[in-house]
């Protein structure tokens, strides 16, 4: 193994200092076959297979050749013959829970190409029943734009004892062979520390919450008690009214946040776009000023397969799902292994996203009470259908068509979040890091419920989609008891951390620092807060302004309706006629303002367009958002 030490390139005077392992792999180029018997592997003789790899094909065949060389890298043409469904993967490495991994490579699916997928896999000690506790993958797309580079920043969850790396070619059902070409694959381990000094703002926490509808929290008044750890650190800190994502999906809504960027400026318009490569997210930035940096995502959308590890030192993603005490129980061991580091963290805890089911402990929470003997409607179950009026397959619950049943089971869903969330604070606590922590805690949208003809999903512009909760904890730090009402937004969320951590701020943000507002006499919102839908080339914008008029605009900047907000917050009346002129005239104002906010930005990173395989749309089925 190698060692290679050197200081993070974030200026001279960064406290952050990486060590980098590189593991010796088997083979990394998958060209050598002379019949040796490398890493354990049972290769005796010459067969075509490349030496040191487990080989598994169910059908078909795999061959492998020299490919073109680009500069002095060797590469690797690997063909797939029609029908095949091949896999390679190395013998097993040993590996601790914890522990940081970077797999890296370069593919090219040029020619009459196809899909391939690299991943880590972590596994339990042998003879485990389940013997895989985590999965980090990359697919890589056959859209023919050329090389494209693989990055997998993966750390080992708990159990972690070993770790292989694997690859999938799949030619099933294809009538004509297929290859792509591949450089050398390298795999390091990563460490990092950021102890060598101080910094002003030690400790900083973003967590986001799946589809948590702010009026389901009882810190904004909701008649349950779902949110009480939200509630009391909003009592010693801020909490804002009207704060809006960018949009009501969780990746473009996500993606902006955590680069202070529109997502028309990123070009996602929904949950199939990548995080470029060529934009610099949050982690990045509190990276480079000397923060070691961790993500604890549970959603498969925010997988280092889409970009979203970038900038961090460790990184757990986990599937769809995961108890959000997984999560929670993660970053607080992170946290007790480095009580002495600088540390900046991004949590994203899954809870309370359908389908509502909460452990049998919180389960009962909330039947019985006085919401729940308010509320006898039965509803539609067209589970075969995954966004109207009807239940939808993945939230049906077989039997339960009452709708206080699902309302019942979202908010004891959110009180759970909450109950963990409640834990990482009293590690803030435990850890001494309370006068030297910012906490800010959010969603990436809201809910639907059965507003608007719309059961349990979200995808809409209406406000109980768009509008989440926002709370900002630090003591000492942010006022306390502050309640701030002027608009707000997720492209203000990175420039608020930015300023509280004394980071100068990149010039190509487009939100902005949210400190005054949470003083006296704080500075006015921007004229406008913006949230979109829809396709790229067809988008449907929601705008918020002044006076609480909200108007829809489709692609053209059309109003196609508007909400006087403070008069009908829950938008059952359609004004776009009544306040014909004042709508028109503020989509017009929009447009201009909003025209100049995209070209004095820097020009789109090319978007090449992305294939949903088969895995991917299963992914977004258990989500609701395919049927």
């Amino acid at each position: 193994m190698l060692l290679l030490v050197a200081l993070a390139a974030a200026g001279p005077a960064s406290p952050l200092l990486t060590s980098t392992v590189a593991v010796d792999l088997p083979n990394p180029t998958l060209l050598v076959d002379d019949g040796t018997t490398r890493w354990g592997a049972d290769t005796t003789a010459q067969n075509g297979r490349p030496d040191g790899w487990n080989y598994q094909v169910a059908t078909g065949s795999l061959s492998f050749a020299p490919g073109e060389a680009e500069g002095k890298q060797a590469t690797t043409t690997v063909t797939v013959a029609p029908g095949t469904t091949g896999s390679m993967s190395t013998p097993d490495l040993p590996a601790t829970a914890g522990s940081n991994w970077v797999l890296r490579t370069r593919v090219h699916t040029g020619g009459k190409p196809m899909p391939v997928s690299l991943g880590v896999a972590f596994m339990a000690a042998k003879g485990s029943k389940e013997p895989v506790v985590g999965l980090a993958s990359h697919r890589v797309e056959p859209d023919g734009e050329g090389w494209r580079d693989v990055e997998i920043l993966a750390t080992a969850p708990a159990g972690t004892e070993r770790l292989r790396l694997r690859w999938v070619a799949t030619g099933a059902g294809t009538t004509e062979a297929a290859s792509f070409q591949m450089e050398p694959i390298t795999l390091s381990r990563l460490e990092a520390s950021s102890t060598a000094r101080a910094l002003a703002l030690p400790h900083v926490f973003l967590v986001t919450i799946e589809t948590f509808r702010w009026d389901h929290a009882s810190l904004y008044g909701y008649d349950r008690a779902t949110t009480p750890n939200l509630a009391r650190v909003a009592g010693e800190g801020a909490y804002f009214t009207r704060h809006y994502v960018q949009a009501p999906y969780t990746r473009p809504s996500l993606s902006s946040l955590v680069t202070s960027r529109y997502p028309a400026a990123l070009g996602i318009a929904d949950n199939v776009q990548s995080l470029s490569r060529d934009v610099t997210t949050v982690a990045e930035l509190f990276s480079g000023a000397g923060y070691l940096s961790g993500g604890f995502l549970a959603q498969f959308l925010l997988s280092s397969q889409f970009g979203f590890h970038q900038g961090f030192h460790a990184f757990f993603n986990h599937p769809n799902d995961t108890d959000a005490g997984v999560v929670a129980s993660e970053l607080v061991q992170w946290m007790s292994d480095h009580p002495k580091d600088n540390t900046f963290v991004w949590t994203h805890l899954f809870d309370p996203h359908g389908p509502y089911r909460p452990s049998a402990e919180w389960a009962g929470r909330f039947v019985g009470d006085e919401l729940w003997n308010r509320d006898d409607v039965t509803l539609a179950a067209g589970v075969a259908k995954a966004r109207g009026s009807v239940i939808p397959a993945y939230v049906y619950d077989e039997g339960k068509q009452q709708r206080r049943h699902y309302v019942a089971g979202y908010d004891a869903d959110i009180a759970y979040a909450d109950h963990r969330l409640g834990e990482i604070f009293a590690q803030i606590d435990k850890m001494g890091w309370r006068d030297s922590s910012l906490v800010i805690v959010t969603a990436d949208h809201g809910e639907s419920m059965t507003d608007h003809e719309k059961f349990f999903a979200h995808g809409t512009l209406y406000d109980h989609d768009l509008h989440v909760p926002m709370v900002v904890w630090a003591p000492g730090r942010v006022p306390a008891g502050a309640v701030v009402s002027e608009r707000s937004s997720h492209l203000d969320i990175v420039p608020t951390l930015l300023d509280y951590a004394g980071i100068k701020a990149p010039t190509n943000l487009q939100g902005r620092s949210l400190r005054g507002l949470m003083s006296p006499g704080g500075k006015a919102p921007q004229p406008f807060t913006v949230a979109s839908v829809g396709a790229a080339e067809a988008e449907t914008t929601a705008v918020y302004g002044d006076k609480g008029l909200k108007v829809v605009v489709d692609a053209a900047g059309k109003v196609v309706e508007a909400y006087d907000l403070g008069v009908d917050p829950a938008e059952k009346v359609n004004v776009a006629e009544a306040r014909s002129a004042e709508a028109t005239a503020m989509a017009a104002s929009f447009s201009t303002w909003m025209k100049k906010q995209l070209t004095d930005e820097a020009p789109k990173p090319k978007r090449p367009a992305r294939q949903v395989d088969d895995a991917e749309a299963e992914m977004l089925r258990q989500l609701g958002y395919m049927e």
